[in-house]
């Protein structure tokens, strides 16, 4: 019997679709590359379309996202639904900065930008033109270290001052033990017993 012959079609669209498979591959490692355990660093990248690149939990004394001139200095998962940047150094601070500097510090060692949380707790502000305090469209706090009063009148005191410890200035209160209309402004202040007085 005559041996069958190779059927080189058959054998070349095997080729091509083996070839094929090894280029998806590749082309899905090179858009989505996952830490792999046992690695000291791994440079994580990943596809505009292709899954979320995953880390390791890591820790405040091995934080999962870091840089390799400053391997203690990163994020990390501090818990369930918990994110927490910085590190374990004493030197370590988290900052926010734009084209204008730096807005904002937290545990830096000497205070820096317009506001920075010191490691002691401390919120302090060095900016003379910076870093006013606005509630709603209030200021409270100006640049200067001046507190503002809102501003209020006597009909509104009832309104805008009805617990205790709260304060406005009434443009138009007089001083007295209690407020009273027709003066020419006081700081007007809610104090025990509910009565209002102005000073």
């Amino acid at each position: 019997m005559k041996p069958r012959e190779p059927d080189w079609g058959l054998r070349l669209l095997l080729i091509v679709g083996v070839l094929i498979v090894l280029a998806f591959s590749s082309l899905r490692l090179a858009a989505q590359t996952q830490p792999i355990a046992g690695l000291t660093s791994v440079a994580v990248s990943a596809g505009t379309t292709g899954p979320p690149s995953l880390f390791p939990n890591g820790s405040a004394a091995a934080p999962s996202m870091a840089f390799s001139s400053s391997p203690g200095l990163g994020c990390w998962l501090a818990g369930a639904n918990s994110m927490a940047c910085g590190g374990s150094g004493a030197a370590n601070d988290f900052r926010v900065i734009n084209n204008g500097g730096t807005i904002f510090a937290a545990g830096a060692t000497a205070v820096t930008g317009i506001w920075t949380v010191t490691q002691a707790g401390a919120l302090q502000n060095v900016s003379s033109t910076s870093g006013t305090i606005v509630m709603a469209t209030t200021t409270i706090f100006n640049a200067s270290g001046t507190l503002q009063n809102n501003a209020c009148n006597f009909n509104d005191l009832n309104l805008l001052i009805p617990n205790a410890g709260q304060q406005c200035y009434c443009g138009n209160c007089a001083v007295g033990a209690t407020c009273a209309s027709g003066g020419t402004g006081a700081v007007a202040k809610r104090i025990g017993g509910g009565v209002a007085a102005c000073t």
